[in-house]
């Protein structure tokens, strides 16, 4: 208990409360071990910026949650529709998640001009579907950056 009578739990004894009941008790163990690392972009209040939700995305694919990358990047996209790195993370969160899409296409195509690395990805999805021909051309596209920013 606290100075004003009210019971202070810990987070994740809070979190165990919020796992559904089931018969097996440790049937949600690793939900909640997931939920754990997630829960700071849940229960940050001042997670509303930009910059923030590209933070968070940027930090989820370092760690490999992708799915939580592509969430926080649609989060900066909603409040930024043109953010070129929020477009970037999307797109590599997309095919890190083997989702070779159009969607993962055009949102690396908008930021390839902040982002030149973008066209390594774009040529990955190509490969991965087959476009052997626009592969090449992305990759040709990447190499012309290289050498404009070398001189």
């Amino acid at each position: 208990m606290n100075g004003r009578g009210a019971i202070r739990f810990s987070f994740p004894v809070l979190l165990v409360f919020m796992l559904p009941h089931t018969e097996a008790p440790l049937a949600g163990v690793e939900r909640l071990s997931t939920t754990y690392r997630m829960a700071p972009a849940v229960l940050r209040s001042d997670t509303t910026s930009v910059d923030d939700w590209i933070g968070e995305a940027g930090r989820y694919y370092r760690q490999g949650h992708f799915e939580a990358a592509e969430s926080a990047s649609r989060k900066a996209i909603e409040l930024q529709r043109l953010n070129r790195t929020a477009r970037y993370l999307l797109g590599l969160s997309l095919t890190a998640q083997g989702k070779f899409t159009e969607e993962a296409l055009e949102n690396l195509r908008q930021a390839s001009a902040d982002h030149p690395d973008a066209h390594l990805e774009i040529s990955r999805i190509y490969l991965e579907t087959g476009r052997l021909a626009e592969a090449m051309t992305e990759l040709e596209k990447y190499l012309k950056r290289g050498q404009l920013r070398a001189k």
